[in-house]
């Protein structure tokens, strides 16, 4: 060992400042560059060792390439005088073991000086190197309270590979495992898996910070026993004192906590990148955001699109509102309503909006020039830029990180950069129930209208199955999933029949034991928002509003009486395509919805002529919910007299409607609700689809609502009567199934009832119309990628042939089969046909124009329609809630 005060080479010994396993530190100057530098200098049975030696400094030169200003730098590896030493950066300070020495750090203190060590991570794990002995006595702390890790990656440069640790003497030392160098870690922050002697990588470094991020917040050690041994048994099995985390810390940090302190690795943080992110959003200043939000009042009435900053504005909150602490001065609720571009409308089939994790973009599904794809708006931007590549993108969703857009299209789930490139296919899967990426890189989903949730990774691969709908129980889908903040719990949506308002169930999926709760009846679309500490908020849609009730995640129940939730947005837009609310809610606190129009959800039911001219039907009762997807949920009897109309309330069902009488008689009784109703050609029966079991069958039963009803198709794929045959001996129907989406099959009535595809190519097909002479089906297809109206011979072989030229969809026979009547968006086609001596087709013509919803032809040439009483506007605004946390605290209370 030097002398103080002797020179080896340019370095001058000063004096000694430490000494461990791994050798004796020195503070010395240079007198070269003139600056302080620490040396450390090796252990003489480790310099007598060739071997060791050279592998050193092959691993010595790797740790000298990490540059971080929270990385201790090593600048050298030098020998004078028969000593060997390593040239490190000095650090004056105070080490972080010095000062938990006093005790535990105030939260902000602990989540700063720890968001720094998560960042000397991240950098050093980039470079493939681990710390592997990570601890409060190697994390100094300047003046500056600007943190340095010290001695990165020494642990395994010292290690022998000759040595190994055998994990059946575990957690008891021998004295192999005392050598320098062969215990790699401190025992209190060692991770399960090399207190048991097996192989460490990156996560070893999270266990390590996840003990010393507790022990800034309790003052104690996360794992302790009095000797070495009663530590390691600690870290093998037992569990830190969660209790003893103080009040202040936030379910943000809690959950940090338990995730990187998880026995299994595979179930810890992969990257010290996502743990600073979590701490990052931990971290708010509450006069930071006041001050941010004066200088938006400031600005008056925003508008998005118009000539104001309020973008600008927004991106400054957005980029300090990551994720609130628990401010004791509830923060001033801002609204701002943001409009598209000229011409840009959304598509609302399907849920559209999807608000990053940081807050700082806003995704959305949009029809510009007729083309439906993904656009990405920065908070701070004025411009919505188009993502190529998603063209028919319907669901889009970021991952934790907000770098990527997952989406589905096309019968795949896919994922494309936020700013755009290369689409990447992940796994087959349809678009019917919406997807959450979790912090654990996987990627959980609904493919099908009757199929539970499935996972896969967000790299792509297989898939596999976490839920099947219980078909006994009535469940038909689970679908809408969301994370949870611990990436292992799941909140889901449970369809229970017909998706009436009291046929949808809120439950939570613990992915790592498989444990279901029920949280909820009455409700979909179910989201948690973190609103305070240890509980937050459960917000859902029922009834076209957003409700809101106190939610404890770790229980996975809400607090108090679910019939006590509050109602936070009154009228929320909601999918035309699956029952899901349009809204999306971030950990900043950032909250966006597509509002609706109350009086736009009253409808009556009109007489339409042929030039356009609207007669209310007289004494028909104005609903709120009539269906309202155009050209189905309403059928005119054979005699005229009757219609039968599909009804949206607390359960989906089908009533009559007497248009001589005025009166409106229930139909269906049945549990699990009934709807797409068509009647039989001699009038006696009405078929239908039935929600029983979980599984969407037609049945058909006496129009009169007497005797039982009859199932009469099997499977498990949803189906829905369409026409029949004039002699009611075939009956045409749709599927939709996983693998070829939309098809259309046939059903004998009058022999074995064999249900045999008709229509199932690779594109969809739907809504088949047998002609009245039976020869002829017409039908709608997205061959082309958008619906167009085909007919084709009945019952075949034969050619199809396109109708429309720009669209088409909801075909309508007239009554002596001389024209085609099909919707164009709100336009009333009508073509001219032909089919002898060959069928011909004329130039389609606009009857008329009007916001109607579903509409039969009766005997007279005026069709029968839905219409809202109030003039539906498309929807092109997007209403964003700033502090939307102080908007649910005041209206739902915690407790």
């Amino acid at each position: 060992m030097p002398e103080i005060g002797q020179t080896l080479s340019h370095f001058r010994i000063v004096e000694k400042i430490g000494a461990g396993g791994m050798g004796t530190v020195f503070l010395a100057e240079d007198l070269t560059l003139d600056r302080k530098v620490a040396l450390k200098f090796l252990p003489d049975a480790f310099t007598s060792d060739p071997e060791r030696m050279a592998r050193f400094e092959r691993e010595a030169k790797l740790l000298a390439s990490l540059n971080h200003p929270n990385i201790a730098g090593i600048y050298g590896l030098e020998q004078a005088d028969g000593n060997r030493f390593l040239v490190l950066e000095y650090v004056e300070g105070e080490t972080l073991q010095a000062r938990l020495s006093k005790g535990a750090l105030p939260l902000e203190d602990a989540l700063a000086l720890c968001r720094q060590i998560a960042e000397g991570l991240e950098a050093a794990h980039e470079k493939g190197v681990i710390h592997r002995d990570l601890k409060p006595a190697n994390v100094m702390i300047t003046a500056e309270e600007k943190v340095k890790i010290l001695d990165f990656g020494l642990a395994k440069a010292f290690s022998d590979d000759t040595q190994s640790i055998d994990s059946s003497q575990s957690p008891t030392l021998t004295e192999a495992m005392t050598r320098p160098g062969v215990i790699l870690g401190t025992a209190a922050y060692m991770s399960p898996e090399q207190a048991k002697g097996k192989s460490v990588d990156k996560r070893a470094d999270i266990w390590a910070f996840g003990c010393i991020l507790y022990e800034c917040l309790t003052g104690r050690k996360a794992f302790e026993g009095e000797t070495v041994t009663e530590t390691l048994a600690a870290v093998i099995r037992g569990e830190p004192n969660w209790e003893a985390l103080p009040e202040t810390a936030p379910l943000s940090v809690r959950m940090l906590l338990r995730r990187s302190l998880k026995k299994e690795r595979n179930r810890r943080f992969r990257d010290a990148a996502d743990v600073g992110i979590e701490i990052e959003e931990s971290l708010v200043s509450p006069q930071k955001m006041q001050d941010i939000l004066a200088g938006k009042n400031r600005r008056g009435n925003l508008l998005w699109g118009s000539a104001v900053l309020v973008l600008f504005i927004l991106g400054g909150l957005i980029a300090w509102i990551l994720k609130p602490l628990q401010p004791p001065v509830a923060q001033p609720i801002v609204r701002v309503e943001m409009s598209l571009p000229s011409g840009d409308r959304f598509e609302t089939a399907f849920p559209l909006i999807s608000i990053s994790p940081d807050g700082r973009h806003l995704a959305y599904t949009a029809i510009r020039a007729d083309v439906l794809q993904i656009f990405v708006r920065p908070i701070d931007s004025y411009e919505a830029i188009p993502l190529s590549g998603t063209e028919g993108a319907v669901f889009p969703f970021f991952s934790p990180d907000s770098k990527w857009i997952g989406f589905f299209a096309r019968g795949k789930l896919k994922k494309i950069p936020i700013h755009g490139g290369a689409v990447i296919d992940l796994c087959d899967a349809g678009h019917f129930g919406g997807a959450s990426w979790g912090i654990h890189d996987n990627i959980v989903f609904t493919d099908s209208l009757t199929s539970g949730l499935l996972s896969v990774s967000s790299d792509g691969g297989d898939r596999q199955v976490l839920t099947t709908p219980d078909r006994e129980q009535g469940e038909n889908s689970h679908r809408l999933p969301q994370f949870l903040p611990d990436g292992q719990t799941l909140l889901y949506t449970i369809q229970i029949g017909g998706g009436g308002w009291d046929e949808y169930e809120i439950w939570a999926l613990r992915l790592d034991t498989g444990e279901r709760h029920k949280v909820l009846t009455g409700g979909h679309t179910g989201c948690y928002v973190p609103t305070k500490h240890s509980t937050g908020h459960l917000v859902y849609c029922r009834q076209g509003s957003l409700r809101a009730l106190p939610f404890d995640p770790i229980h996975l129940k809400v607090i108090g009486d679910s019939s006590d939730s509050k109602t936070v947005v009154e009228s929320i837009l909601g999918t035309g395509g699956i029952s899901a609310g349009l809204f999306s809610s971030s950990a900043a606190g950032l909250f966006a919805y597509i509002p609706a129009n109350r009086r736009q959800l009253d409808r009556s039911l009109v007489w339409v002529d042929r030039e356009g001219y609207v007669e209310t039907v007289s004494r028909a009762p104005v609903r709120p919910y009539y269906w309202v997807n155009k050209g189905v949920g309403l059928s005119i009897a054979p005699d005229g007299r009757r219609v039968a109309v599909q009804i949206e309330s607390n359960t989906t069902e089908i009533q009559i409607f007497d248009l001589e009488r005025g009166v409106m008689d229930k139909f269906s009784s049945e549990d699990g609700g009934s709807s797409f109703p068509i009647w039989t050609p001699d009038g006696e029966r009405i078929a239908y689809t039935g929600y029983r079991k979980g599984l969407r069958n037609i049945y058909w039963k006496n129009a009169d609502g007497t005797g039982e009803e009859e199932g009469l198709t099997t499977g498990e794929n949803h189906k829905y009567p369409s026409s029949f045959s004039r002699d009611g001996t075939c009956l045409i129907f749709g599927e939709v199934a996983p693998e070829t989406g939309d098809d259309l099959y046939t059903l004998r009535l009058d022999g074995d009832r064999r249900q045999e595809p008709f229509l199932n190519n690779k594109w969809g097909e739907f809504m088949g119309r047998l002609s009245n002479d039976g020869n002829w089906l017409a039908y709608a297809s997205n061959e082309k990628d958008q619906p167009d109206v085909y007919v084709t011979p009945f019952p075949g072989p034969g050619a199809s042939r396109q109708i429309s030229n720009e669209g088409g969809n909801m075909p309508l026979w007239s009554h002596d089969d001389s024209e085609l009547f099909y919707r164009n968006g709100d336009r009333m086609m009508a073509v001219s046909i032909k089919t002898e001596p060959t069928f011909w087709s004329g130039e389609p013509e606009v009857l008329f124009e009007g916001q109607f919803g579903p509409g039969d032809l009766a005997e007279d040439g005026r069709f029968l329609m839905v219409r809202p009483v109030e003039p539906e506007s498309p929807a092109t605004k997007i209403n964003l809630i700033l502090n939307f946390f102080e908007e649910l605290k005041q209206k739902a209370p915690l407790p």
